[in-house]
């Protein structure tokens, strides 16, 4: 267990299947940050009816994620993440169960395809009041045709080139 790689996913504690109500999703890099915010959330989670999946993520290097929308995005219909980031066996299937438990289609990752952003989409609606799926064309190109396929339904994809912050590693 170390802190500093602490993920957190929020979810509310309901019986709708899929679940329609926004997730939420915290990621701290640090030891103290961790602490005091994990301990506030446990205390304020429950009474706004969200509960906590608490995780420790890695990349294929054995750092820290730096933020959890690498490695997990979460939207109406589907959820993508890289399961294998999540470095605790334990946890991992605690997340994987939960995720499952929302009725979403998961949409599992690879590292690879972490470290070329697939994990960070994003979930958007139109102006027309369509679903999309912004993420950027590097993120596209990495999913398969089979990953690509089973998010279609979900929304349409929207890929967008931001070479130049991929290139220096992401945004923020």
């Amino acid at each position: 267990y170390c802190p500093s790689h602490m993920s957190l996913y929020v979810d509310t504690v309901c019986s709708c299947s899929p679940c329609l109500v926004p997730f939420f999703i915290f990621f701290f890099n640090d030891t103290a940050t961790t602490e005091i915010y994990t301990l506030s959330l446990h205390d304020a989670l429950p009474i706004s009816g969200y509960e906590a999946c608490v995780f420790d993520t890695l990349d294929s290097d054995g750092r820290a994620i730096y933020h959890t929308n690498v490695m997990l995005a979460i939207g109406e219909q589907f959820a993508v993440v890289c399961a294998a980031a999540i470095a605790d066996r334990r946890q991992r299937a605690a997340v994987m169960e939960r995720l499952a438990g929302t009725g979403r289609r998961i949409i599992e990752i690879t590292m690879e395809q972490m470290t070329a952003f697939a994990g960070n989409v994003l979930e958007v609606q139109g102006t027309d009041k369509e679903p999309l799926i912004v993420l950027s064309k590097t993120a596209h190109d990495a999913l398969t045709g089979k990953q690509r396929t089973a998010l279609q339904p979900c929304a349409r994809l929207l890929p967008i080139a931001v070479d130049t912050i991929e290139q220096v590693g992401g945004g923020s």
